[in-house]
């Protein structure tokens, strides 16, 4: 948010917040743009005391506005894309993963505090609560949400880690499978 607070400038010139989203900032733009660069109703009663000169100043105030807050907006991008690479390099999990053939949560639990990864970090990284990451690792299955979240919960999980998604997936909802059957027999 440090990078936004030194865009307060162009957001302001825009005529938004610092907190306003790529869209809003686009259609702030549109509307600046058309209303200092055409004769509109709404400059009418402004005309005269716009000299032309003024209006092409502000024209290149919104122009140098909207243009630093795509890069702004490209940069928080990057930024994200590059949390949400894994955590470890591949040597690391594939060495630990190696001497693991199971795949539950204990195990992962198990890979995650060798390779020294805090579970809040895993959290940030795949942005899934740290509940359900602990409800992960515990096998506490009644806690976590439906299937088709817990799936993705695990494949998150696995990619962060390093991890064969799909086998350590297959290999987790298995359990969680024969768990689930079991609950609806009764």
């Amino acid at each position: 948010m440090k990078n936004r607070k030194d865009h307060n400038k162009y957001f302001a010139i825009l005529e938004l917040s610092s907190d306003a989203s790529l869209a809003e900032i686009r259609k702030a733009y549109l509307f600046l743009k058309e209303l200092y660069s055409t004769e509109s109703i709404a400059t009418i009663p402004a005309e005269d005391e716009i000299s032309e000169k003024r209006k092409q100043e502000i024209l290149q105030q919104i122009e140098e506005a909207y243009h630093r807050l795509l890069a702004l907006f490209r940069q928080e991008s990057r930024e994200a894309e590059q949390a949400r690479k894994p955590l470890l390099p591949d040597d690391d999990s594939q060495k630990a993963a190696s001497e693991i053939s199971t795949y539950n949560g204990a195990t992962l639990q198990q890979i995650r505090e060798k390779l020294n990864i805090d579970l809040f970090d895993i959290a940030l990284t795949t942005k899934i609560q740290a509940r359900h990451l602990e409800n992960i690792e515990k096998e506490n299955y009644d806690d976590l949400p439906p299937e088709v979240y817990v799936k993705g919960f695990i494949i998150s999980y696995a990619q962060c880690l390093s991890l064969d998604p799909k086998m350590v997936a297959n290999d987790y909802m298995n359990r969680y499978h024969i768990w689930k059957d079991t609950v609806t027999r009764k």
